[in-house]
């Protein structure tokens, strides 16, 4: 091998290497990014979290929002997938279906428990003279959301969902409300 075959050699060996080195330190950091996201969505997911005023809980939940954008696309839609709520559904749908109604009654029961906690709060502000605060933490941290802004979520949510995803959670959510039906419950707390 001559001198040039060496050094033509040896510069594409060494451009191998840095992008090599270039992609591994790139993956290295967004596995830390989605580490950071999740760990922020198990600490906003806390009972810890729920007792916080509703001011520091929108501020979790924007910094949630903020570093889970930081995220290549294709590393949101799989973050998504793994969401609790995505997890919850998934696991109805594995359980049999004699079992299945017990854990839409659990789902039931805490969902009521947390819209009863939400409107003592907001009786409570109220009384106090405080401004009303929206659910904690939505995508529009308490704050009532513009057309544009629902549309937009609603895109995000369409954009990071499969069709299966999306089927699973229409059929579920179908069987709640006529589990709520049965168990004389209004369709959901915030339809009173």
């Amino acid at each position: 091998m001559n001198r040039r075959n060496r050094y033509v050699f040896g510069s594409i060996a060494a451009v191998v290497v840095v992008a090599g080195g270039v992609f591994l330190w790139r993956q290295y950091q967004v596995r830390a990014q989605i580490a950071h996201v999740e760990q922020l969505r198990n600490d906003i997911m806390s009972p810890k979290t729920r007792e916080l005023p509703p001011e520091e809980r929108r501020e979790k939940f924007e910094k949630l929002r903020t570093e889970f954008e930081k995220l290549p696309k294709t590393n949101q839609k799989e973050l998504w997938s793994r969401n609790p709520f995505q997890q919850s559904i998934d696991r109805y749908f594995d359980l049999p279906e004699e079992e299945k109604t017990a854990y839409l009654d659990r789902m039931i029961d805490e969902g009521e428990k947390r819209f009863k906690e939400f409107r003592e709060r907001a009786a409570k502000n109220k009384a106090e003279g405080k401004r009303p605060q929206g659910p904690p933490g939505g995508p529009f941290g308490g704050r009532q959301a513009t057309g544009e802004q629902r549309n937009e979520w609603r895109q995000k949510m369409l954009d990071n969902s499969s069709p299966q995803q999306r089927a699973k959670f229409t059929k579920f959510f179908e069987d709640m409300r006529n589990r709520r039906q049965e168990r004389g419950l209004p369709p959901f707390p915030w339809s009173r």
